[in-house]
């Protein structure tokens, strides 16, 4: 039984900012969270393009770098990934009991891995928030407050996106020392616990 990391880049996914070209490739590794080592455990590459056809050759598809259709989303793949990942992991004989991963319980990660495990008659695996998405995302959302007219005066309004960022960052930095420190003085499921019902 072990803990697993899971996380999911892409090549260009459209979201939240405008890009040129939408995304057409996307790559989620899973790795253990049980020693130092953090050693990957399972790759899940999805791609839209073909070598061969981007070379003007003929292709049929089968055995090739495409496995993803036009009318299949990027965004689609973090679920598809993670139940693979799951399968493949169990059929090594690990079984994923706890899963770090960004977003909230009904993210595609975490939704891929329950119905693997209740695929192969499993439980799913415990849901365990990521510290450094969450730290991320605490970032963005104080760069988008509006400040009050106090918070800004003095201040030319060119710099406030400075300001806003530096401010983001100082923040992150400093819950995360406090969660670290709370961490090291406590019992970690009761840390766990206490944290849960204080996010209610």
């Amino acid at each position: 039984h072990i803990t697993a990391v899971i996380d999911t880049c892409f090549n260009n996914r459209s979201k939240g900012i405008g890009y040129s070209s939408p995304g057409t490739q996307s790559c989620t590794t899973v790795f253990e969270a049980e020693t130092s080592s953090s050693l990957v455990i399972d790759v899940q590459p999805f791609n839209k393009l073909c070598s061969k056809s981007l070379s003007g050759k003929q292709c049929s598809h089968i055995n090739c770098s495409r496995n993803l259709t036009d009318s299949d989303t990027i965004d689609s793949t973090e679920r598809k990934a993670a139940f693979n990942s799951y399968i493949q992991c169990h059929e090594d004989n690990l079984t994923i009991t706890k899963l770090v991963r960004d977003g909230t319980e009904t993210s595609r990660h975490q939704c891929g891995m329950n119905d693997a495990a209740r695929s192969v008659g499993e439980t799913a695996p415990r849901p365990l928030a990521c510290r450094h998405h969450f730290e991320r995302n605490t970032a963005k959302q104080i760069f988008k407050c509006t400040l009050s007219d106090q918070a800004v005066a003095g201040r030319p309004r060119t710099l406030i996106p400075k300001f806003l960022t530096s401010l983001g960052q100082s923040f992150k930095k400093r819950t995360t020392l406090e969660l670290m420190g709370a961490i090291k003085h406590a019992n970690y499921e009761h840390f766990i616990l206490k944290a849960f019902e204080a996010g209610k």
